[in-house]
């Protein structure tokens, strides 16, 4: 099978999207689902800013308790054509259903509001980042935000969904805060990911990937991305006189807090960004890249500006 291996360009917004189907490995091997930040059912809806806009959807996959889900779903917000957002909140849902990660965008051409088919997928306009269990609310730096483009309406969402019990699943909620102008910097959003080793029980190996960039950019945020048996994680900057600096150190990897980290480095052409993720596999089972929470991922998503320098080859 040909991996997921990402949120959300997410990211995770490469997806080969045919591989999304319906899995029961939880089941058969037993899975670390993310926590839930309450017991059970629906809860009160969250407040909302006067400056903010607000999506909703409810992911709600037809399986069996332990089973995962990626579903996609447009949202349909009102008052977001043409403005610039310098915050995203996730609401996450509790009780029957959770989300082990998704990932958002505002994408060109969304169908009708509800869920839409994930293959294939829109064209994206503006990524507004990723939800991962454990996550605080994205802020950018003053003067930086993400555009979306006049016209937008709809946003899309990729969710990777985990039924803890049978029931409803509670709605999900995502906030976006405006910023007034001016803007000085439009944000976009870089994916580096790295190809997984087959991980046998009792190994400990680690994965390599870079991204060089020919123009300058500047990158203000950084998330990283493995799952249950990551170890560590760490981004480097290697100049292009090869002089290495660090940009994030994760040690130890906790699967259950996977935070978006605020940085501001200046990249120079021929700069490259590099992902290392680690991993002890201390089951008793084979542990493969993919995109379920059995297996194993290895991404950095980075968030930069100019808009247009948003680009990196191997």
């Amino acid at each position: 099978m040909t991996v997921i291996r990402a949120l959300l360009a997410v990211t995770i917004m490469r997806l080969r999207l045919t591989d999304l189907i319906l899995v029961s490995a939880c089941v058969a091997v037993g899975c670390e689902l993310p926590p839930s930040s309450v017991d059970s059912g629906d809860s009160a809806v969250p407040p909302l800013a006067a400056s903010a806009r607000r999506g909703q959807f409810r992911a709600d996959p037809a399986n069996r308790p332990g089973e995962e889900a990626y579903l996609c779903y447009s949202m349909d917000v009102d008052g977001i054509s043409g403005v610039h957002v310098g915050r995203v909140t996730w609401h996450p849902p509790a009780g029957s259903v959770v989300l082990h990660h998704a990932s958002l965008f505002a994408a060109a051409g969304l169908p009708d509001v509800g869920e839409i088919p994930c293959d294939p997928m829109p064209t994206r306009v503006a990524a507004l980042g990723v939800y991962t269990p454990g996550i605080e609310p994205l802020r950018l730096p003053d003067g930086v935000a993400i555009e979306l483009p006049s016209g937008t309406r709809r946003l899309l969402v990729l969710a990777h969904a985990m039924r803890r019990d049978a029931g409803s699943a509670a709605p999900t909620y995502v906030d976006l805060d405006l910023v007034a102008e001016p803007v000085l910097h439009s944000v976009n959003w870089v994916d580096i990911i790295a190809p997984v080793p087959n991980l046998h029980p009792g190994d400990a190996v680690g994965a390599v990937a870079n991204c060089s960039f020919a123009v300058p950019a500047h990158i203000v945020s950084v998330w990283p991305h493995m799952h249950r048996i990551g170890s560590e994680f760490h981004g480097v900057i290697v100049r292009a006189d090869g002089t290495r600096e660090a940009l994030l150190d994760v040690k130890p990897w906790d699967y259950n807090h996977q935070l978006i980290y605020p940085v501001d480095v200046q990249l120079q052409p021929g700069d490259t960004v590099q992902t290392q993720c680690h991993w002890v596999n201390t089951t008793n089972e084979l542990v493969v890249g993919g995109p379920y929470s059995t297996d194993e991922m290895c991404n950095q998503g980075l968030l930069v500006w100019p808009f247009d320098s948003a680009l990196c080859a191997p």
